[in-house]
Formats: C-alpha cells, structure tokens, sequence
C-alpha cells in the first residue's frame, strides 16, 4: 500500500513561481509510488491549469491582503486538521498560514513531518516589506525567531545545497537535514542557432542586431532589479534591449517606468524561446536558494552575470561559464556587460560551459532523492 503524502504549500499553480514549478515538476513522477493530496491556496490568474492525474488538490480561499506580493491564504483548520490525521508524511513547502497549520497538527497526529526549503524568510521577507530599514530590521528579527522555530519542530529538512544547509545550521536550525537539489529538463531548455534566434526574434518583434540582456522570474524587491536598470541604463549601447520575463506587484513594475529600450512581458506559460532570444542573462538578486531560472538559462548556452548568492555561487565558477558581481554592485555589472558584448567568443565558450555544468542536475535525480527522504527514518 502507497505511503499518504500531504503536500502543504502556501504558493502553487496557476500562480508561478519557484515553489509552483517545482512541485509541478517533482509530482507526477512522486504520485507513482505514493498517493498525494495538496492543501493549496486558490489563485486564479489567464495561464490555465491542468489537473495533475491521480492525485487530489485540495484549495483554501485567499485574501484580498497581500504580503510580499503573495496573497495571504485563509486555510480552513478543519479541513487541514483532517487531511492531516489521514496522511503518513506532512511535506511542508512554506512557512506560511497553510504551512503553519500543516506543521501544527502534524505535531499533534505525531505524523512524519518534512520540509523542502525553498527560500530562507529571514532575509527575503524584510527585503519585500515597503517599510523603512529600522523597521526591516525588526521584522527580520521576528522573522528569524519564527524560522527557527519552525523548522526545528519539523523531522527532517530538504535543502538544494550544503551551502543551503550551512545557512541554517549557523542561523541555529538543528534539524537533521537532507540534500535534494534543483531539477532541470536540459531537452526542453537548449540552445539554438543563429538562424532560429533570428526567426524568433523577428516573431517577437526584436530587430536582429539588438543586445538583449534578459531576466526570468517574479518582479520584487529581493530580486534586485534596480541594480539590472540602473546598469543597462549605463550601459554606452543604443541598440540594446532589457527583456523581463516575468510579473510582480505595480509597485515594483512601476520602478521601469518610462524606460523605452525596456520590455516586460508578465507572466508566461513557456519561457524557453524567451531564453534563447537572450544574449546575456543577468540574476541580481539580493537573496536566492538554487534559482531554477538561472540554472535554465546556463542550460539554454546563455552566458550568465550573477550576485553570488545561495546555491548560485556553488554551481557558477566566474570566468568558466558565468560572471559574478556583488549585490548592488552596477559599476562592476557595467564592466561585465560591455566585456561580453565586445566579445562573443567569450560569450559562446561561456554559455557552453554552463550547459555542460548544468548537464547533472535532472528531475529524475531530485525525485530519486525525496523518495529516499520520505523512506528513510
């Protein structure tokens, strides 16, 4: 008989983000060997979703409240109470209200209780409050205090890395901890040549002889983007263009205001020939775990420009397939830019080094690996 999962997730499809494509990766090959239910919030949004077979999502109401552009779910604890007593292993993926009442009557049911950390709270969350630096400051405080106590109530934790790992055991969380890194489908996202860049340019609307620098995510504070427009703003090129893949709240959009050679796409359903319109991929973020997106543009042969940050600086090695420049850091970023513009043999050597860096990491292997976490004592 299949082991019950129950997957407790404050983020998931339609809505998109790392946590939503992870778990949309990781669950149908998971539901083959256990049976799994989710407690999810109920996001609504243009991309459809597609049930997933043979396995029960359960979606709690959301409030009008937004946090850190998430909507702040409202779970019923009835509901989560009872898929709780009838599951063998609670996968927390979120500290949020889901998460939190996931954790809860876990402790009280006794049951097995692991969780995937997808992103340190104690240094995203401040970053994303629209408040001043004293009062950041104390939510990060509280935020760590509540973090620590979180996990260390749970069994076991999933991290993407050791450096992951370190971060919490140095910020006081003693849970037993288990590598599980980042997946990647190297066959959908791949380079192309020349002359299907160019046809899909065209279908795009970006003239052939245009520097695109790209970047793939959600729109927020923690991302840094200031740092990507001040720098291509500086950046001593006419025929250049920024290319955001991505959404976010109008008060981070609002930050592009007026820049002509800037284009945001919002969210889209497939990102791939996004990519492989790019010349240059640039992650500034101020906070990160793996970035699944960087890890698609290294595996698309895009030369990669990066703060080294999270599992970023364990899979990037500067000068072999990608750059690195220090958070905020736009006069190094600059230099870094004009250096693979003026050279695109650099670029190409570059991108093909980190296709081949990125070669490893497989949805196959992460999966093999949770199973190994869920089986084990």
């Amino acid at each position: 008989m299949k082991k019950r999962v129950l997957i407790a997730s404050d983020t998931f499809l339609p809505k998109i983000d790392g946590v939503s494509i992870f778990l949309s990766k990781v669950i149908p090959d998971l539901s083959k060997y256990f049976k799994i239910t989710l407690i999810v919030p109920n996001y609504k949004n243009k991309l459809k979703f597609k049930s997933i077979k043979n396995v029960e999502i359960v979606r709690t109401k959301i409030s009008s409240l937004q946090i850190a552009n998430y909507n702040v779910p409202l779970p019923k604890r009835k509901i989560i109470k009872n898929l709780v007593k009838n599951s063998d292993i609670v996968w927390i993926q979120s500290i949020g209200p889901i998460g939190h009442s996931a954790l809860k009557y876990a402790k009280k049911f006794n049951k097995k209780t692991i969780a995937y950390i997808h992103t340190i709270e104690e240094k995203r969350f401040p970053r994303v409050t629209e408040t001043t630096s004293r009062l950041r400051l104390f939510f990060r405080g509280i935020v760590r205090l509540y973090e620590q106590n979180f996990y260390n109530q749970c069994d076991k934790l999933m991290v993407a890395s050791k450096s992951i790992s370190d971060i919490l055991d140095n910020e006081g969380i003693t849970t037993k901890k288990i590598i599980v890194p980042m997946g990647l489908d190297t066959k959908q996202f791949k380079p192309v040549d020349e002359k299907t860049k160019l046809r899909l340019r065209k279908k795009f609307g970006i003239k052939k002889d245009t520097f695109v620098i790209g970047y793939v995510g959600r729109i927020s504070k923690e991302k840094h983007l200031e740092t990507l427009r001040d720098a291509f703003n500086k950046f001593p090129l006419e025929n250049k263009l920024l290319l955001i893949v991505g959404g976010g709240s109008y008060l981070q959009k609002r930050i592009f205001n007026g820049d002509k050679n800037i284009k945001i796409t919002n969210f889209v359903k497939d990102v791939v020939p996004y990519l492989q319109i790019m010349d240059v991929y640039v992650l500034p973020s101020y906070t990160e775990t793996t970035s699944i997106s960087t890890l698609e543009a290294m595996s698309t042969g895009l030369p990669v420009a990066a703060t080294p940050v999270g599992s970023v600086k364990n899979y990037i090695i500067n000068g072999y397939n990608g750059m690195f420049f220090e958070i905020g850091d736009k006069k190094t970023l600059i230099k870094i830019l004009l250096k693979l513009y003026e050279n695109k043999e650099l670029r190409i050597k570059l991108g093909k080094n980190a296709r081949k860096t990125v070669s490893k990491f497989s949805w196959k292997a992460t999966v093999s690996k949770i199973k190994k976490g869920f089986n084990s004592n």
